[in-house]
């Protein structure tokens, strides 16, 4: 170093340098962007104090406390409308009735029949979740008839009618399918995250997922995980989800009231909100997802739906015969003189 350039000479320029590109000084990893420091207000106290209550809980750990609190409830019913963006801005609105149930054995079940716009009411998405991480998923179109077919793809990151979710963001954590890292906490906006880092286990590594591994944060208040970022196997970010409006629904357990994700590759987005929760199984019975049943009620409901077209061929050809005049009143008024 030559003699006229001083230390603080130096010491500048490397927090020039850190202001300009503090990715060179603070790197993240998986080169996600670096998370506020740690405050200098009243709450780092309480902040940093969490993170050393916390500080011996490991990555598998932290989700299973999670999964634990927030989604293990056994039976819920949510009316939901889903808001659709696409690259150019343009808006679609969908809206559906989710049901949810748990079974004792850890059997899993969700149904998504969607009511709202008319071009696919009706249409019936059935998942099956077992502890095992196997599952199923069938869907019913009404146009197909009373018949359900296997929906390939949406269970492991394909997407649902078009929008940004999948059938897994609808199920609780498939923790027998992942390995969990703990890695460095993060504070945001004055509040402490957990980040884990979720690989896929080796009996899941050839599945046909649409991303190689994600990383899940975790507040350390509630451990509600509010924000999940998916990565493609080149570390390249794909597709993101956050969680809003979260408030506590009883005992230790809360929600989120609304849920964005975000695709990076397409530019689209799909906005999920929640207009009604129950948490009973009155409104989550065990004949909800009774396939059986469901095609049982669709075809009740085309019958209805035929019956009714016919009549209205009926009358409408009833109307036309009316207004139609008669042949021979027309030719009789011609031969008058």
């Amino acid at each position: 170093m030559p003699a006229h350039v001083s230390l603080k000479g130096c010491f500048a320029s490397v927090l020039l340098l850190a202001s300009l590109f503090p990715c060179l000084l603070f790197p993240y990893p998986m080169g996600m962007a670096h998370a506020a420091p740690v405050p200098t207000s009243d709450d780092s106290h309480q902040v940093v104090q969490t993170q050393l209550r916390l500080a011996h809980l490991t990555g598998t750990e932290i989700i299973r406390e999670s999964v634990k609190r927030h989604e293990l409830y056994p039976y819920v019913f949510e009316a939901q409308t889903l808001i659709l963006t696409d690259a150019h801005k343009q808006h679609d609105v969908r809206r559906m009735q989710r049901y949810s149930r748990m079974e004792k054995d850890g059997v899993f079940k969700t149904k998504l029949e969607f009511v709202y716009p008319d071009s696919i009411a009706g249409t019936v998405l059935l998942f099956v979740h077992h502890p095992d991480g196997s599952g199923s998923s069938r869907i019913f179109l009404p146009a197909l008839g009373a018949q359900l077919t296997d929906y390939v793809g949406a269970i492991s990151g394909g997407q649902i009618l078009g929008s940004e979710f999948s059938l897994e963001d609808f199920m609780p954590e498939d923790m027998a399918s992942f390995v969990y890292h703990r890695i460095d906490d993060v504070v945001v906006d004055s509040r402490a995250y957990f980040v884990v880092r979720a690989d896929l286990s080796t009996s899941s590594a050839a599945s046909d997922r649409s991303y190689a591994e994600r990383i899940l944060f975790v507040r350390q208040d509630n451990f509600f995980i509010s924000r999940v970022d998916y990565f493609d196997n080149k570390a390249h970010l794909i597709k993101r989800q956050t969680s809003h409006n979260i408030h506590p629904v009883g005992g230790k357990m809360w929600r989120a009231d609304m849920v964005k994700v975000e695709n990076m590759l397409n530019r689209h987005s799909s906005i999920l909100k929640i207009d009604q929760r129950i948490f009973s199984s009155d409104y989550a019975p065990e004949s909800a997802f009774d396939a059986n049943l469901l095609l049982v009620a669709a075809k009740r409901k085309d019958d209805a739906r035929k019956d009714h077209a016919r009549k209205d061929d009926a009358r409408k050809g009833a109307d036309d015969a009316a207004e139609k005049p008669d042949d021979a009143q027309v030719t009789g008024s011609e031969e008058k003189p």
